[in-house]
């Protein structure tokens, strides 16, 4: 119990340092599906600490947090519950295309209520980094026309400031520059 107690221990630090540092700097560990994957071990887990624990005061006690911050989360209109649904099973990306094995372009939808985002990600070895993201509404153009990510042909990363990106995304019937929030 004490082994299982202390993978458990590593598995939850991991995955608060993981959603520390997205939430800090957008930055998150290499590949879509490893931050679930880890969300999945912490659940898998929390239901066997629970199982083999459950005699103890302390796992009580856990469950009952962890209980009350699942309601609480759900007290709402259940947004921030279907968040953590979303994101943590992969529904939250729509599309999504890798450009020269660097840069990631997708398009995801976090939350159940707000507009689609895209998002800008550049792989750095066994961390990646959004470097880039804006609404989907910006991608109308002034004569009522829409570029559907989908038929995206590649993406240059023009110039980059503090708070901001230019990003010149080339279609299979032109190209398109947006300025793109770097948060």
């Amino acid at each position: 119990m004490r082994k299982l107690v202390n993978g458990y221990v590593l598995v939850s630090l991991l995955l608060v340092l993981d959603v520390s540092l997205y939430l800090g700097w957008r930055i998150s560990l290499a590949g879509y599906w490893t931050d679930r994957v880890l969300f999945w071990v912490w659940l898998l887990l929390t239901a066997v600490v629970f199982r083999r624990g459950w005699q103890r005061r302390v796992t009580k006690i856990y469950a009952g947090l962890l209980g009350a911050l699942l309601v609480l989360s759900m007290v709402p209109m259940m947004i921030p519950f279907s968040t953590i649904v979303m994101v943590g099973f992969g529904l939250d990306r729509f599309y999504w295309k890798d450009i020269d094995g660097r840069i990631r372009i997708q398009q995801t939808g976090k939350s159940i209520v707000g507009l689609p985002t895209l998002e800008v990600v550049e792989k750095k070895g066994i961390y990646e980094q959004q470097i880039a993201s804006m609404n989907a509404r910006e991608m109308w153009h002034e004569d009522n026309t829409y570029q559907n990510i989908q038929d995206l042909v590649t993406l240059h990363v023009l110039r980059q400031t503090k708070d901001s990106v230019q990003v010149e995304l080339v279609y299979k019937r032109g190209k398109t520059i947006f300025w793109m929030n770097n948060e």
